[in-house]
């Protein structure tokens, strides 16, 4: 049973993919790009954030509910990446 968030491999896979975005969003030509530098920022640290905010409810209602806006977000987060490829701010390898 997991103590802490950080044990939730859930948690563990949104933060893997956070790193790499936050990276590609401090990119300077990506940048300029407020728009979607904001939103793929809120999507990916939304996820993130709204498992361990239901990991602490302690409860299985409120904990299903955040797991599923968390879900939603990374759904949000798979978009930006779309976005990001057609903008050519990605390669298709990255």
């Amino acid at each position: 049973m997991a103590r802490t968030h950080r044990e939730l491999e859930c948690w563990q896979l949104a933060y893997e993919l956070r790193k790499p975005l936050l990276k590609i969003i401090k990119r300077p030509e990506v940048a300029r790009d407020l728009n979607f530098c904001g939103q793929a920022d809120r999507a990916v640290n939304s996820a993130c954030h709204n498992t361990s905010e239901g990991f602490y409810q302690y409860k299985h209602r409120p904990f299903a509910a955040s797991l599923r806006i968390a879900r939603g977000q990374l759904g949000e987060t798979n978009d930006q990446l779309d976005a990001a490829l057609q903008k050519a701010y990605i390669t298709p390898e990255e």
